[in-house]
């Protein structure tokens, strides 16, 4: 397998090499198509990286809670997954320290 990097994009060879790697661990499913990843783009108002499409183009890494499963998954489970950054990032300003924040909340007001 050959290694990616901006000047070499991920080649679907080097993605069947990447998902017989995690073969073990979580269940491949057939990839999809650019048909369905469009499909989840739209409806997710976000883009795949092209490695990423390449990947999951190749296969659908799924049966793990590090792999959501774009083709079948619960939609709230992948709505969770989705907030996880943005979330993550509130919280990190929740808990700088200084003047300007010596009163800080101790949880985010819309968590679930």
């Amino acid at each position: 397998m050959t290694s990616s990097s901006p000047e070499t994009p991920l080649t679907s060879e080097d993605a069947q090499g990447l998902l017989a790697m995690l073969s073990a661990r979580v269940e491949i499913k057939r990839g999809m198509s650019d048909r369905e990843l469009d499909r989840v783009e739209e409806r997710w108002g976000f883009r795949f990286a092209p490695e990423h499409r390449t990947l999951l183009g190749a296969g659908l890494p799924t049966g793990s809670r590090s792999w959501p499963d774009w083709r079948d998954g619960e939609a709230e489970d992948l709505a969770e997954r989705l907030a996880w950054p943005v979330d993550g990032v509130l919280l990190n300003s929740l808990n700088m320290t200084g003047p300007a924040l010596s009163a800080r909340p101790t949880e985010l007001a819309w968590a679930r």
